[in-house]
């Protein structure tokens, strides 16, 4: 609903979907029709019909030669001659009794460097602003024009948690340069230090930076609503803070624990989620050669509900050097990180019919 220029001097909630349904129609089909008017999919995973929507994450999995099958990754790349530069959008339009009517976007730019037009139709289902039919245009044809790198890899039991629509992080060492940038994690000494699986050559003219992949305990709303601590949560987001403003991430509570501003208990389910987080590594001029990296901050990692890297007081037996150990790193030679690490929207999870094997696909 948040409001977005209609293109015609005002405003208009940016998706609104307007329609009759008069027919038998396939029901996957239409979740998927439905799906569109938010720019999303319906898929099906987990014996669970789920809509992805596409829209600005966060990499929640890192994959390097450390957890690919035969460190081998397949990358594909969509013809410039197949790209549309033309999108031909059918909308209904209130001023025409919501006949049918056709909106045309071209991208000029792309037709002249190829010198023809590649002309692609949709149909804006549900559609009965001709500003939002100029959005779903605009969406195709970046979508198009710039989603156009593909790559495929096989991978273990490493793909269990991803959906179809997760953003991973890619760090392929045999297109990223000069040193080898990726592995894993040996043990964390201390809370600002990390011990790597091999020695890494440095030129500390340059700066770097390192990615560490990290797995949380979290608890996911399990039912239509639940406004906790004043925060609207619908099912399957993940709950921040319980009712009291205790951070719950990495909580070892039981589930019938948490309840509502209204003070009645929240159905939820406990899940891993997994993130990529990124530190900046503090030069150490006199070493070039090292597995040791010191880091401009500690990595808040959770376990039973406190940090423990940063205060290794919570209860139990916990091993501070095992907290990170076996989880992926990968380090980028300077911030912007483009030239190291790409990251990609899952598209495809296809798992072996015996075996933890798992082809994923993905798009840049």
């Amino acid at each position: 609903d948040e409001l977005v220029p209609d293109g015609k001097g005002g405003l208009e909630p940016r998706f609104t979907c307007n329609v009759y349904i008069t027919k038998t129609t396939e029901a996957f089909q239409l979740l998927q029709d439905l799906a569109s008017t938010f720019r999303g999919i319906s898929v099906w995973q987990n014996s669970k019909i789920k809509p992805i929507q596409d829209r600005p994450k966060s990499s929640v999995y890192l994959f390097t030669q450390a957890n690919v099958i035969d460190g081998i990754f397949a990358y594909e790349r969509q013809s410039i001659r197949a790209r549309p530069n033309s999108i031909e959008c059918t909308w209904n339009d209130p001023t025409q009794q919501y006949r049918q009517d056709v909106l045309v976007l071209d991208d000029t730019e792309a037709q002249l460097r190829l010198g023809r037009v590649v002309a692609k139709k949709i149909v804006a289902f549900g559609c009965t602003s001709k500003g939002q039919a100029k959005r779903v245009a605009e969406w195709h044809l970046a979508t198009n024009q710039n989603e156009t790198k593909k790559i495929n890899f096989s991978t273990s039991i490493n793909a269990s948690l991803l959906t179809i629509g997760d953003i991973i992080t890619v760090q392929d060492q045999q297109r990223a340069g000069s040193i080898e940038l990726s592995g894993r994690i040996k043990s964390s000494p201390n809370e600002s230090t990390l011990v790597l699986d091999r020695e890494v050559e440095f030129d500390w003219a340059e700066e770097y930076v390192i990615f560490v992949q990290v797995v949380d305990k979290v608890f996911i709303c399990d039912q239509p609503e639940a406004t906790i601590n004043g925060t609207r949560y619908l099912n399957g987001d993940v709950i921040k803070e319980d009712s009291d403003g205790n951070l719950l991430t990495g909580s070892i509570r039981k589930t019938d624990t948490i309840v509502d501003d209204s003070n009645l208990t929240v159905r939820v389910r406990t899940g891993d989620r997994t993130s990529v987080v990124q530190k900046q590594l503090l030069p150490t001029p006199n070493t070039t050669i090292t597995d040791t990296v010191k880091l401009s901050s500690p990595i808040e990692l959770l376990i039973q509900g406190e940090d423990a890297i940063s205060y290794p007081s919570v209860k139990g037996p916990i091993n501070r050097e095992e907290l990170l150990k076996e989880h992926i790193w990968a380090i980028s030679i300077n911030i912007n990180e483009d030239d190291n690490l790409k990251k990609y929207r899952i598209m495809n999870i296809k798992p072996e019919e015996s075996g933890f094997k798992t082809v994923i696909s993905a798009i840049e």
